[in-house]
């Protein structure tokens, strides 16, 4: 084979080149291997080396290659490289090929890091005689290596410490939370509110049917089935729930504010449930009691045939003016009439409006004792009809207060 120069002459080929002793072999192979940026050396059968390339020369910084000529090559490596050297010399001496990579100094003491080949030389017969290293200095893609595992490393660490910090604010929350995992709603995770909430059950792991028996029937099961299978969310406010907090105790009801989030996996199948929630209990029975009180002022108010008129006050003004249907009956003020303070005391008898201004300052000072004013005179006058206080019910006593007013 031969290709052709510019000036179309042949160009004999490497082979023809050798055939014809027009090439020297060993310039040649003198200088393909001072031109190899390889360490490659000639070892003994023991490990000794015997010789080193120019190239090999140049890479691993040698200047006075006397120096070095016989010393045990394995001893150029350190702690275990060293020992992975002397088994690549005893492998290759064996007949077989051998390999590793490890750090190793130059002759000037700089590391350099290496993929290390070590080959059998053999004779006619087959029989090692000498062996073969061949160093390839890697340095530069091990550090790039190096650092995007460093990378990595810290990018995993970082991730490990988020999801530490997300558990433990997961697992100290004041609200109760827990994962479901699967169609059947295995307890995965559960933080403490949960468990306080339950009575400290052993929950991981555990099917929430056969976690909670005593639950059946209330709904909460088939809740869970129907945001498995639909993906959608349930919200629950104020939820009655019977709960037993441990084994052996008496249920008890409770009612609870809680969610039930349906988990994805990549693929956007549900593969869970994460359930979020707080115990409302307290503040349900207050609001009852609240309702329990109103309902009992109510029946009071309408046994007394009393009324109540509350407005706001800002600015020393009387706003925002409210009244139940006793109190407007009893005002004697038509449907249609608008409920304003003026109108009010247009209906207080003109001997008595100086006591009402004076009880009002009074209900809107501060420091006052806003105890209101008892009249003693006939004070409603609309049109021809007039009525005491104590005849319509109407008494402003410790009702009026800076903020808010209810007469």
């Amino acid at each position: 084979m031969s290709s052709f120069n510019n000036n179309d002459r042949p160009v004999e080929t490497l082979a023809d080149a050798l055939a014809t002793e027009r090439v020297n072999p060993v310039a040649l192979l003198e200088a393909v291997l001072s031109a190899s940026d390889d360490c490659i050396k000639i070892l003994d059968l023991e490990g000794h080396i015997l010789f080193m390339s120019e190239g090999g020369k140049r890479v691993m910084e040698v200047d006075d290659f006397a120096s070095l000529k016989g010393c045990p090559w394995p001893d150029f490596w350190a702690d275990e490289r060293n020992l992975a050297a002397r088994n690549a010399v005893s492998i290759a001496a064996s007949g077989r090929p051998a390999r590793f990579t490890g750090s190793a100094k130059t002759a000037r003491g700089n590391d350099r890091y290496w993929d290390v080949r070590v080959l059998p030389l053999v004779d006619s017969g087959g029989r090692p005689t000498q062996l073969l290293s061949i160093s390839r200095d890697i340095s530069e893609g091990h550090s790039a290596r190096a650092k995007v595992a460093e990378l990595l490393a810290a990018e995993q660490q970082a991730a490990k410490a988020e999801a530490d910090t997300l558990r433990r604010m997961l697992l100290d929350a004041p609200s109760f939370m827990c994962v479901l995992e699967g169609p059947e709603h295995v307890f995965k995770i559960t933080n403490k509110a949960y468990l306080q909430l339950v009575g400290h059950r052993d929950l991981i792991g555990v099917p929430v049917r056969q976690a909670f028996p005593d639950v059946e029937g209330q709904g909460f099961f088939e809740l869970l089935d129907e945001v498995y299978v639909t993906g959608e969310p349930f919200i629950g406010r104020s939820v009655s729930f019977a709960i037993q907090r441990s084994p052996d105790a008496p249920h008890e009801e409770a009612f609870l504010n809680f969610v039930y989030q349906p988990i994805f996996s990549a693929d956007g199948v549900v593969t869970g449930i994460f359930v979020e929630g707080s115990d409302v209990t307290d503040l349900k029975n207050v609001e009852l009691a609240l309702r329990r009180k109103d309902l009992q002022l109510e029946l009071a108010l309408d046994a007394a045939g009393m009324g109540v008129w509350e407005c706001t006050v800002v600015d020393g003004h009387f706003i925002d003016i409210k009244e139940d249907e006793r109190a407007r009956t009893l005002l004697h003020r038509l449907a249609d009439e608008e409920a304003t303070f003026d109108n009010f005391t247009s209906r207080v008898h003109p001997d008595d409006r100086l006591a009402l201004a004076e009880s009002a300052l009074q209900a809107l000072d501060p420091s006052g004792s806003a105890a209101g004013f008892m009249p003693e005179r006939k004070l409603l006058q609309p049109t021809a009809q007039r009525n005491s206080w104590a005849q319509c019910g109407m008494s402003p006593t410790a009702r009026m207060t800076r903020r808010t007013s209810s007469w």
